[in-house]
């Protein structure tokens, strides 16, 4: 009898391997059953196998679950075993994981906790350790899922105090990478920094000597919270670019993954496939703010290739409803249902950066019908949406329809951290929308910065940098209509000097040199205000930034036509900023004509 067991378990295990998993779940089945005279360890470890089966293959989570339950409750009434129990409730938090039953993975990954503290002292000690920090590290995810950073920041202080449990140096840098996430989760980058220089020491002791693809999952999530991080201190500028033209860790990052050859991720985090095309999105978004738009494209275009093909393969159509989804392709697929808005995100952005306003309508139109064919599995990329049209109405000059979808974000508890970009982006609005003062602007404006205490001083020097450049130029702007000029040279100067320090030479650094050159004329520095007009428009002009550049060349031909001797340039100058308001104007007025361009004023998010 035990070698006849013995025999089917081989037989299904050689089924599963050449690919035939129906022919397995045949072999397996009447072991499964209570008639089978096995063992109970022997009848558990094959409802197991089988489980998994119907999960991989079959997307049968309730069935897989109902012989997972089987095989939990004979397992109970056996000693020992503890290892083959710890398989048993990771499969069922997965299984009630894709069923949406938040509080029985939860009690799952918690048994699962319980069943490893129970044999610490077997003679499966060693292998139970490592399924004890693999239940302590499901837990923090599971709670940073379901109740937030302040809770996962609690189940990590239970690993962290879990005395018995000795972390191996991969445990112990996954640990720091976790923690560096949260830190960045709540925009302090000034405390992911120390533990992500930890978690690169932790990295290297893994890397002598253990296994090859751990090494190189772990300094490719390094790598990915190492940029994000610099993105989010400003610390751009420390991002060089080498030879051709990529920054240095993001291109490690790739060659890494390549060298993986696709193995599955070693630790619980998200897929291969994902990781890279996180990667080109981050890589596309600094290239952009960079100035290197057909580099950025590259990436852009690689990272919606990588996603459309996991579509594919998990068989989701986008151009389909949620409700035609399996369970199995919403949880798999979810990811990529996510990074394929965040694509579409990084579009828009490209659009609306190179004054291709009727191209970023289009697109926008495209994202807002996706949100409302899956408003539940998508409903989180809602605030960034909102954050998208404003900007795009601010791009056309409609600025009440701007700082309405801005007052929108602001008022959504699930944006937290894009509550600081709103508030700003929205006074901003007002203020444009308001040039002469006599609606109401300028206070709406100030209210908007001091809900979020964005006129502070202390609050807005701890602000990431491009947030931090633009509540300095906006405090200044308000300075300047309140007739403050002091105030507002000071301001300024604080934004020229970190936006050119740690941005580099970008638009919003051209925007500054916009509002500074008046400024600085007033002070009788007439040659320095010219230089500033001079490098605004040069950036301008590279980056296809045509309100920029008409700003600046309004700017120029002010100062001409006031010096004396200055007659002919200030002709030729005038027929530039005719020629350029006029190319501005025909984009604005083709966006407008545009047939989803109401639409997008007055979008409103789909109920989910």
């Amino acid at each position: 009898m035990k070698e006849t067991i013995a025999a089917v378990l081989a037989l299904a295990e050689q089924f599963a391997a050449e690919g035939q998993p129906a022919a397995a779940v045949k072999c397996l089945t009447p072991l499964c059953g209570d008639g089978s005279g096995a063992l109970p360890a022997v009848v558990s470890a094959a409802r197991l196998r089988l489980a998994n089966l119907l999960l991989q293959h079959f997307d049968n989570v309730h069935e897989a679950k109902t012989v997972l339950l089987l095989a939990e409750q004979e397992l109970r009434q056996t000693g020992g075993n503890h290892p083959l129990k710890c398989e048993v409730w990771d499969a069922l938090a997965r299984c009630n994981q894709r069923l949406g039953a938040v509080a029985a993975e939860q009690g799952a990954l918690a048994a699962g906790l319980k069943a490893c503290r129970a044999g610490a002292t077997s003679k499966d000690k060693e292998v139970l350790a490592r399924w004890r920090a693999y239940f302590h590290f499901r837990l923090a995810e599971h709670s940073l899922v379901h109740a937030g950073p302040e809770a996962a920041s609690e189940a990590l202080a239970q690993l962290e105090s879990d005395g018995a449990l000795a972390l191996t140096a991969g445990e112990r840098a996954l640990r720091l990478l976790c923690r560096a996430t949260l830190a960045l989760t709540a925009g302090d980058p000034a405390a992911a920094s120390p533990l992500l220089e930890q978690a690169s020491a932790a990295i290297d002791e893994a890397g002598s000597g253990g296994p090859p693809a751990l090494h190189a999952h772990l300094c490719c999530h390094h790598a990915v919270l190492a940029v994000s991080m610099a993105v989010l201190a400003g610390r751009i500028s420390e991002l060089t670019l080498d030879e051709q033209g990529n920054i240095p860790l993001l291109a490690q990052l790739q060659q890494l993954l390549a060298g993986a050859g696709g193995a599955p991720w070693s630790y619980h985090w998200v897929s291969t496939p994902a990781v890279s095309t996180l990667g080109q999105l981050l890589h596309a978004s600094l290239l952009r703010s960079l100035g290197k738009g057909a580099s950025a494209a590259a990436c852009l275009a690689a990272a919606a290739e990588t996603v459309a093909e996991q579509l594919a393969v998990l068989g989701i159509d986008l151009q389909g409803v949620e409700g035609q989804l399996g369970v199995a392709a919403i949880w798999e697929g979810r990811i990529y249902c996510q990074l394929s808005v965040l694509c579409q995100e990084q579009r828009v952005l490209a659009a609306l950066q190179a004054c291709k306003l009727t191209a970023a309508a289009e697109l926008l139109q495209g994202l807002t019908a996706l949100l409302g064919r899956f408003p539940s599995l998508l409903r989180e990329a809602v605030p960034m949406t909102q954050m998208l049209l404003g900007h795009y109405c601010h791009s056309v000059g409609e600025h009440g329809a701007a700082a309405a979808h801005f007052q929108r974000v602001l008022r959504s508890e699930g944006a937290a951290p894009l509550h600081d970009g709103a508030a700003l982006a929205a006074a901003l609005a007002e203020l444009q929308g308001d040039p002469e003062g006599t609606t109401g602007g300028q206070r709406r404006a100030a209210e908007a910065l001091e809900v979020r205490g964005l006129r502070e001083l202390p609050h807005m020097l701890g602000l990431p940098v491009h947030d931090r450049v633009a509540a300095l130029t906006l405090s200044a702007l308000l300075a300047l209509r309140a007739g403050d000029a002091s105030s507002a040279a000071l301001m300024l100067t604080r934004a020229l000097k970190t936006g050119h320090g740690q941005l580099g030479n970008t638009q919003m650094v051209a925007q500054v040199l916009n509002v500074m050159a008046p400024v600085q004329a007033a002070k009788g520095d007439r040659t320095g205000a010219e230089q500033m007009l001079g490098s605004s428009l040069t950036l301008a002009k590279a980056a296809g930034d045509l309100p920029t550049l008409v700003t600046a060349a309004r700017g120029q031909l002010r100062m001409f036509l006031d010096t004396p001797g200055e007659q002919e340039r200030a002709s030729k100058q005038k027929a530039y900023v005719e020629r350029k308001a006029g190319d501005l104007a025909g984009v604005v007025a083709a966006a407008a004509a545009a047939p989803q361009h109401a639409a997008l004023l007055a979008w409103q998010p789909p109920q989910g």
